[in-house]
């Protein structure tokens, strides 16, 4: 087990350096043979400061973050495909930012970026709030349904106000939905560490509670766990933790779905004391390596970043429907 936490960690590693040096101009050489000419050196400087070092912090946090949520999602649900999509979070929170933006054409200081992150905050913890509250009365099968519905009705309601929005308006939204790690700036960088951080740590301490609902209600109440309370407070980080990527780098697909499979397939195992670090430090890899092809190094085009997760995550799902869901 430690050897292969270390070989991930030591990935991790490379692959963050990879994605700092590495993008439409290679900043390694430039840093090195500039390092005489200090205007020249500095803004290399300002570059990897400013850009390229919150850009890898945003794609490691959103990793761990994702892939933290979608393994305590698949015990909660008992699914295999359970993820933080399942919730309508990323519908809730397209619906406020379209909302915001349409607003900010009537009211000017609303058109403004902060405003923006805070619209995705609230509708995506306006959502979360309301199946934690539900998570008491109703089952997990109905609870995954009405997840499914409530994200297809927001997603209509966003369609219909995108109708009354301008071309530019449509294109700053479709560009959110792409998803990006580009949009983190410096100032905001010790926020997203810090609580991705306390989220993670919080959803680790439940790791034993969590392993026990495996054994059911009637024996997990035996040993003085009562598992509505354990779901209620994970299903609450989970959305938290959710919540927050989604304001800062916009809905990040296939992460939450797929980390949690790779993690059980190299761990093999089920136990979350292992599960929820190891999805954390994969997720944190699919996230870096997805962000490093999304930014075509040598080139100035940029992909879309859940495209590219998209292909990635693609065949890790498809693995799972054919290994866990059984046919009939």
């Amino acid at each position: 087990m430690g050897r292969k936490f270390f070989v991930i960690v030591f990935l991790l590693i490379f692959v963050v350096v990879i994605d700092t040096f590495v993008g439409s101009t290679v900043l390694i050489n430039p840093l090195i043979f500039s390092f005489n000419d200090r205007s020249i050196f500095s803004e290399y400087m300002f570059i990897l400061k400013n850009f390229r070092v919150p850009r890898a912090v945003a794609a490691v946090c959103a990793g761990i973050a994702l892939g933290s949520a979608g393994v305590v999602l698949q015990t909660i649900f008992a699914n295999p495909l359970a993820g933080p999509y399942i919730l309508g979070i990323n519908s809730a929170s397209a619906f406020m930012v379209v909302l915001f933006i349409l607003m900010g054409s009537y009211f000017p200081p609303l058109n403004n970026y902060y405003f923006s992150l805070l619209a995705a905050f609230i509708g995506a913890m306006a959502i979360s709030l309301l199946f934690v509250r539900l998570a008491v009365s109703l089952g997990r099968v109905v609870l995954v349904i009405l997840g499914v519905l409530v994200g297809n009705a927001l997603g209509g309601l966003t369609t219909i106000l995108l109708s009354f929005a301008t071309p530019e308006q449509v294109q700053l939204f479709i560009f959110w939905t792409f998803g990006t790690f580009s949009e983190l700036r410096l100032e905001q960088v010790p926020l997203f560490v810090g609580v991705v951080a306390v989220g993670v740590i919080a959803l680790f301490t439940l790791s034993k509670r969590l392993d026990v609902l495996y054994l059911g209600a009637e024996k997990s109440l035996s040993l003085g766990v009562t598992p509505v309370k354990v779901k209620r407070l994970a299903l609450f980080l989970t959305a938290f933790l959710v919540s927050v990527t989604t304001t800062f780098c916009g809905p990040i697909a296939f992460v939450g779905v797929a980390v949690p499979h790779l993690a059980r397939a190299v761990f093999r195992t089920n136990s979350h004391l292992i599960l929820i670090p190891a999805s954390s430090l994969l997720g944190a890899v699919v996230a870096v390596v997805a962000d490093i092809v999304a930014k075509v190094p040598f080139f100035t085009t940029t992909l879309p970043l859940n495209s590219v997760l998209a292909v990635i995550g693609s065949p890790v799902v498809a693995y799972a429907l054919v290994k866990f869901i059984p046919s009939r």
